[in-house]
């Protein structure tokens, strides 16, 4: 039996809603009207009211008591895992670091997500990194091209509006041969023709 490729994927808006989540804290909280369509850069503190900016990252919406815990899964993301890790080495990864401050609480959450949504996931392949670019893999799936910076064969970047071609990024999109993919159907669609 041969050994399984090594996949990196990250968590937040790739497999989670997580800017649909926050986005929806935010809005109800601040009074605003922000949509996911209008996050079109990665700096998300551009896209809120003058007042908030020092907010997102704080108690008051990212680490709010159980905000990570309650962010629901995209659509598909449930199968995707499940079937990806019967064909590949699946190592979920995300960074417990906003603005370089370590919180334990997003880190436990984050945990605890993974293992209700996937319970069949070995919650020991799961890697709090921040630097991703120190994972090597044969396959890296992130929404952030930034993120592709390092050792992999192949690099999925799943669409959003933040990633696009007029990205504050986007010399990683030309520079590193990205594979866009709109969905999860879509790249395990992928994946089968690599298998």
């Amino acid at each position: 039996m041969r050994e399984k490729q090594i996949i990196v994927c990250d968590i937040d808006d790739v497999l989670s809603k997580f800017n649909e989540s926050w986005i929806e804290l935010y809005n109800k909280k601040a009074n605003d009207d922000l949509c996911i369509e209008q996050i079109t850069e990665w700096k998300i503190i551009n896209f809120v009211k003058e007042e908030w900016k020092s907010k997102i990252f704080t108690d008051e919406i990212i680490y709010s008591p159980n905000f990570y815990f309650n962010v629901p899964l995209k659509e598909y993301a449930k199968e995707f895992v499940e079937w990806t890790d019967q064909y590949f080495d699946l190592l979920l990864v995300s960074a417990p670091l906003f603005e370089n401050k370590f919180n334990n609480t997003t880190l436990s959450d984050k945990a605890e997500w993974i293992k209700v949504n996937f319970p069949n996931y070995d919650i020991r392949k799961f890697i709090p990194c921040y630097f991703k670019s120190y994972l090597k893999s044969y396959i890296r799936m992130d929404d952030r091209p930034k993120n592709f910076v390092g050792e992999a064969e192949h690099k999925i970047l799943l669409d959003r509006p933040w990633n696009h071609d007029d990205c504050e990024e986007n010399e990683y999109i030309k520079n590193f041969g990205l594979i866009r993919k709109n969905n999860l159907l879509e790249v395990k669609d992928y994946l089968q023709n690599l298998l």
